[in-house]
């Protein structure tokens, strides 16, 4: 007992291994699958691909993400230690790209976990009404944020702390029943609708009526990042495997597959049915902003069609075990990250402290306060937020892709070399259409976020600065990598920001002229064009 036992006996000196691959299952699906399966397929999926686009979006881009995959056990076997991609980065191309890699990945997690715990109060407006809309409220971005949805997320984060702290047994045997409930009652739906419908996979138009079929199939491939970020998140766990960490790419790609079969399940779901006065789907997904209540809810509503009450009961089952895998499995991530990042000083000292039980205690509470804060800001805030862990998902993908591609040519590994480029290639392409200034990258994500990006970024530049300062070992400032990175974001972010708020307020003159009947109105407006 005492080599693990620290200098002063308080706590464990290193993670202790206790994950087995089916609850590293669990944090893997659970972390990339979350309130976003059940919300997204009526407001977004559907309406650009239809259900058949939307499946054959979703199964190439889990297929896509598969490369980055093998490039993350390619490492995750060579470097088997905390802190995921960050480690990787430090490793292989030197510390400064490895702050880079953690200062991405720890925008993308802790909104995710975010967006998960804000979301329950979200689909209880739906399913239960105003049940938690009590006690002082206010408006932000034109959502009404009421203190009894603040108390329930800041509930749901505080549970979450509690179970990662209590330790290894608890957590893993919580988060994998919460990810096994996710994908069983997404089944168990989906399987319901199936035979309610006469065991037929005919669910209305096959494709949006928006464009071509190939075009709506790609615009959801664009989506996998987004659909499937934490897929990789076992790699900050490497030092908790009970087994061989060979089997941490098959792990992966079964989060891969059991998530695509998720949102796959769902969409068929949502589009399966609809209320008295829609002729299909897609006039259903049209007329969402007149309905309220479970009518609202597309997967819901035809959950319940198909099984009556019990239907409704298995899908919340779904949505919370969704909800609470992902806020624990993404809090797991994080602290693991920054239990490495403190280890290598690139963090403060106290998050490296680890509590009898194993877990990195200081560093979950950290995460823990500053979530608490979030629910206040209400649901528009966060949700600008978690659109920008698309663009930090994928810069972090082209790091372990990089990362695996020169560890390849330094080890004269060609199977390396060749997912490396992929790798990096795909992460390429997914950035660009993000950013740069084009048809394609105005609209997708919301203006606020790209913002919140640049923002981000400057504060990134300002912490680089305050690590520079304060590294005696000079591990850091070896190249100029980060600095231009973190400028080039900037500006480009800016501009793409600037240009999608002139679109923004066009629109809105444009509107304003439309509601306007009196011409010599009309022409006021337009002199301000």
């Amino acid at each position: 007992m005492k080599d693990m036992l620290d200098n002063n006996g308080k706590g464990t000196r290193t993670l202790i291994p206790y994950l087995s691959p089916l609850a590293a299952w669990g944090l893997a699906f659970g972390c990339s699958v979350g309130w976003g399966a059940f919300v997204m397929p009526g407001n977004t999926f559907l309406p650009i691909a239809g259900p058949w686009g939307t499946a054959i979006g979703m199964a190439v881009g889990a297929l896509i993400l598969f490369v980055v995959g093998v490039n993350y056990s390619y490492l995750l076997k060579r470097h088997p230690e905390a802190g995921g991609a960050y480690a990787y980065a430090r490793s292989v191309l030197g510390y400064d790209h490895g702050f880079l890699s953690a200062w991405m990945i720890l925008i993308t997690y802790i909104a995710i976990a975010w967006a998960n715990a804000t979301a329950l109060s979200l689909i209880s407006r739906f399913l239960f009404g105003d049940l938690f809309c009590f006690g002082f409220h206010y408006q932000i971005a034109g959502y009404s944020v009421y203190f009894g949805e603040i108390l329930l997320a800041s509930l749901v984060f505080i549970a979450a702390f509690a179970v990662c702290a209590l330790g290894r047994k608890v957590l893993s045997v919580i988060h994998t029943v919460s990810a096994l409930m996710l994908f069983l009652g997404a089944a168990a739906c989906f399987i319901a609708v199936f035979i309610h419908r006469g065991c037929s996979l005919d669910f209305g138009p096959a494709f949006s009526d928006t464009g071509n079929a190939p075009v709506q199939v790609l615009l959801i491939i664009i989506h996998a990042p987004w659909a499937f970020i934490g897929f990789e998140s076992i790699s900050h766990s490497a030092q908790e495997f009970k087994f061989d960490r060979k089997k941490s790419l098959p792990i992966m790609g079964a989060a891969l597959v059991t998530g695509a079969l998720t949102y796959i399940m769902l969409a068929f779901v949502a589009s399966s049915a609809q209320p008295d006065g829609f002729a299909n789907w897609a006039e259903y997904l049209g007329g969402l902003d007149s309905l309220s209540g479970v009518n609202a809810l597309p997967t819901f509503f035809n959950a319940r069609n198909a099984l009556g009450t019990p239907g409704l009961v298995i899908l919340g089952a779904a949505a919370f075990g969704g909800i609470i895998t992902g806020v624990i499995a993404n809090f797991v991530a994080i602290s693991r990250l920054l239990w490495a990042m403190a280890n290598d000083g690139m963090f403060p000292k106290p998050a490296a402290k680890l509590s009898r039980r194993g877990t990195p205690v200081n560093a979950l509470l950290l995460i823990t306060c500053v979530s608490l804060i979030l629910p206040f800001f209400g649901r528009t805030a966060i949700g600008w937020i978690v659109d920008v862990t698309t663009i930090g998902a994928v810069i972090v993908y082209g790091y372990t892709s990089v990362s695996t591609f020169v560890a390849g040519v330094r080890n004269k590994e060609k199977k390396a070399e060749i997912f490396g480029i992929a790798g990096a290639i795909i992460s390429v392409g997914f950035i660009l259409y993000y950013l740069v200034p084009s048809y394609w990258s105005v609209g997708k994500l919301a203006t606020e976020s790209y913002l919140i990006l640049a923002l981000w970024s400057l504060l990134g530049i300002i912490v680089f600065r305050m690590l520079l300062s304060r590294d005696k070992e000079r591990r850091m400032g070896k190249n100029e990598t980060v600095w231009v990175t973190l400028l080039f974001l900037i500006l480009i972010i800016s501009f793409v920001w600037m240009r999608q708020s002139a679109s923004d307020e066009s629109v809105m003159l444009a509107e304003k002229i439309m509601n306007v009947s009196d011409p010599e109105k009309s022409e006021v407006i337009l002199e301000h064009i």
